[in-house]
């Protein structure tokens, strides 16, 4: 549990992808369900994510 806080205290937008396949690798459903959520709820991330994949 305090590895999965780690992994998200410094959460942004050009690391959030790293950070969701760390969570699906390891098992985190609540924290990837809990990043995902955030980031589909922050209208100015989610272009901000993708523009990061270009």
């Amino acid at each position: 549990e305090m590895a999965a806080r780690k992994l998200v205290q410094d959460l942004t937008t050009e690391n959030v992808m790293a950070c969701l396949s760390t969570c699906k690798e390891f098992g985190l459903t609540e924290m990837y369900s809990a990043v995902e959520d955030e980031l589909v709820e922050n209208r100015s991330a989610l272009p901000a994510v993708f523009q990061d994949l270009e």
